[in-house]
């Protein structure tokens, strides 16, 4: 059975279910509310439904031998937006771009939750069409990285390729380590010279959680603790009117 999945809409406590198959199918959809950008995930496919501040992601490496990659997060508007008051499109023109807020961190998936630096070496390149942002230990906060030009009419769809690497011989790639990456990015509209704009205001920090050859489960409690340690969600529907976020799992 799914799990439930709470988000907030205006004040209105709203349960969100997704389905297995919704949740193998879902990008990260950007809207702007009240003069921000905002962060939603959407299955795709025809009849997906929008849900709202979503700020934890979860995606996994390809599993096949030696393919420690994988073409998420994937960026894709609302095609129905219009429908729900107070959103709207990115404006037309708008340079959407990442912007890396933290080093990679690393947990082997042992004993608690805990995320600390990548073994030695270990790095995630991140790119569409070449030119890859490289993020490892050490690398802090990334300048932003302009990745789509908004159309203005809902059509935005892009991937931005995720690749895990580790040091190997000359010529030969290392193997990753199995283990569960985390990631902390944001969205922001950047000028012609990378400078980030405050029309509409940048996102609020979002995380991917990716496993890399781990059962699900570890892959899940993984989840639930950045949802609750760092980007915390409301201990009760009661106090939900207060703010709230929600979390998706994308799985192959």
């Amino acid at each position: 059975m799914p799990r439930p999945f709470v988000t907030l809409l205006t004040g209105i406590v709203t349960l969100t279910f997704l389905t297995t198959a919704q949740a193998q199918h879902s990008d990260l959809s950007p809207y702007v509310q009240d003069g921000q950008i905002h962060t939603g995930a959407l299955p795709e496919g025809a009849g997906a439904v929008l849900t709202q501040d979503v700020r934890v992601f979860g995606y996994d490496f390809d599993l096949a031998p030696a393919d420690f990659g994988t073409d998420d997060p994937g960026y894709l508007e609302y095609g129905d937006l219009g429908t729900l008051a107070g959103l709207s499109y990115l404006p037309a023109g708008t340079r959407l771009a990442y912007v890396v807020l933290d080093d990679l961190l690393y947990w082997d998936g042992s004993d608690d939750v805990a995320f600390g630096a990548v073994p030695a070496g270990t790095q995630l390149a991140m790119s569409l069409g070449g030119n890859p942002r490289v993020v490892g230990d050490g690398t802090g906060v990334l300048p932003p990285r302009l990745f789509v030009i908004a159309p203005g009419d809902g059509s935005m769809h892009v991937h931005v390729s995720s690749e895990l690497q580790a040091p190997g011989t000359p010529g030969f790639p290392g193997t990753p380590a199995d283990g569960i990456y985390l990631l902390q990015l944001q969205l922001a509209a950047v000028d012609v010279d990378n400078n980030v704009l405050t029309n509409p205001l940048a996102s609020l920090p979002f995380w991917v959680v990716y496993n890399n050859g781990l059962d699900e489960n570890v892959h899940d409690a993984a989840i639930d603790w950045v949802q609750g340690n760092l980007a915390p969600e409301p201990a009760s529907l009661a106090l939900l009117a207060l703010g709230g976020a929600a979390l998706l799992r994308r799985r192959r």
